[in-house]
């Protein structure tokens, strides 16, 4: 267990291990050919303002399990989330909550802006804005992900996918205030399969510009407005034997705008 009062610099590998309960002051920053290491059981916490950042060549690697999460969490005040422009982090079994605050609220739970990032049995809940949000890269390449069976859940927005290529399997999206899940312009996602998004405040699954390569077996229902929006030369792609389930959505089921094509 530790405070750590200024800005802690990782540039070498560095452990963090089993169970402990770290406080920031400032921000965490794991510089370029730098891997941290977090074990089981470790709480994070972060004051205001402060972030976790991921140095472009850094790489953060945060193997909780289900019975000893990793938890990155505030000090009872608003924080700034994970920052990852590290290619290859790896975060499991992790929980990332109370980022941002009403009066400083635009800042990700989790930013995306490199390549190969993996979250698996992730909770991502009870944020200010947006639960994941993956751009490009510093140096303008696009960015991609794999979410897997996780919870999002709480947020303002749940998943904001712009310039990036996103894996997303068997996850649950619900009870965000806004939008479930965005594809924006420049977002492609192989996979989006197998998926729960419900009880959003507005749209279940926007694709807006974007395209979905393989879009089955998902449950889109219960949400604000429409369970799928497609919108502006955007593309999805159903498999013949898909079993994608939309239902009891507010205004629209499907809602299918500005030449944009669903194929069967």
């Amino acid at each position: 267990d530790g405070v750590f009062e200024s800005k802690l610099i990782i540039d070498s590998d560095k452990t963090l291990y089993h169970n402990n309960s770290i406080k920031f002051e400032k921000e965490l920053y794991i510089k370029s050919g730098a891997i941290m290491t977090v074990k089981p059981g470790n709480v994070l916490k972060f004051s205001s303002g402060d972030s976790a950042y991921v140095e472009e060549g850094g790489k953060i690697v945060a193997q909780g399990m289900s019975s000893a999460p990793i938890r990155f969490t505030d000090r009872g005040q608003s924080w700034r989330g994970l920052q990852i422009e590290g290619d290859g982090s790896s975060l499991k079994h992790i929980v990332v909550e109370r980022v941002g605050h009403e009066s400083d609220p635009y800042h990700p739970a989790v930013e995306i802006r490199a390549q190969n990032v993996t979250l698996k049995d992730a909770t991502i809940t009870a944020n200010e804005w947006t639960a994941i949000k993956a751009d490009e890269t510093p140096s303008s390449a696009t960015s991609s992900f794999t979410l897997r069976s996780s919870l999002i859940s709480g947020n303002e927005w749940g998943i904001d996918a712009r310039k990036t290529v996103a894996t997303i399997r068997h996850t649950t999206v619900k009870n965000n205030d806004d939008v479930g899940v965005h594809f924006g312009y420049g977002a492609s996602s192989p996979e989006f399969v197998n998926n729960t998004v419900s009880e959003n405040g507005l749209e279940g699954v926007q694709v807006y510009g974007g395209t979905i390569h393989k879009f089955k077996d998902n449950v889109i229902k219960d949400n604000g407005q429409y369970g799928l929006d497609i919108f502006d030369s955007a593309y999805v792609y159903m498999d013949g034997d898909s079993q994608n389930k939309i239902f009891n959505n507010e205004y629209h089921e499907v809602l299918l705008d500005g030449g944009s094509e669903v194929y069967l």
